[in-house]
């Protein structure tokens, strides 16, 4: 994979404590749920000042609830943190891939404006743009040797921007 320049500290930072304040939440919720279980929770006490021994199965379910809630809280956090690392992953690759295709079209854009493109036809051999090369030849005309219509030659450089504009 290609190394690429992080930048959005502070955004990379705000992820990266909400990523461990969720994980904190997750732990707390497991305890939380185990307690519930055990214990039965406030519910469960109750139940034991009535002569009950243990309380009932459904009473510890009930107050596994909260902690069960809470890890549910705290992976929402946990995801929402890595969506938000991977959409700022996501621009800065972006703004990567945009300053390649800028330099690789740099070659095209100069000479991509074809109505426009007397004078630098008059000063190169060859020419890129729009995905093809042509070259002058020794008779002064003008022929394809890249993309679409190799070999086609032409007479003129109205010619060939003719054919250009009529098959981009």
């Amino acid at each position: 994979m290609i190394a690429y320049e992080r930048s959005y500290g502070t955004g990379r930072s705000v992820c990266s404590v909400l990523e461990f304040f969720g994980w904190v939440v997750v732990v707390f919720g497991i305890l939380a749920a185990f307690v519930g279980v055990v214990s039965g929770g406030f519910l469960g006490a109750m139940s034991r000042g009535f002569g009950e021994r243990d309380p009932h199965f459904m009473v510890r379910v009930i107050a596994m609830i909260p902690g069960l809630l809470m890890v549910v809280a705290g992976l929402i956090s946990v995801t929402l943190a890595q969506q938000s690392r991977a959409t700022l992953d996501t621009a800065e690759m972006t703004r990567d891939l945009l300053d390649l295709a800028k330099r690789q079209s740099l070659p095209s854009l100069r000479t991509s404006a074809v109505q426009d493109a007397d004078p630098p036809f008059e000063d190169h051999e060859t020419v890129v743009a729009a995905g093809r090369e042509w070259r002058r030849t020794a008779a002064g005309g003008y022929t394809i040797i890249k993309g679409k219509g190799v070999g086609l030659t032409f007479g003129s450089i109205d010619e060939l921007k003719a054919y250009l504009l009529e098959n981009p």
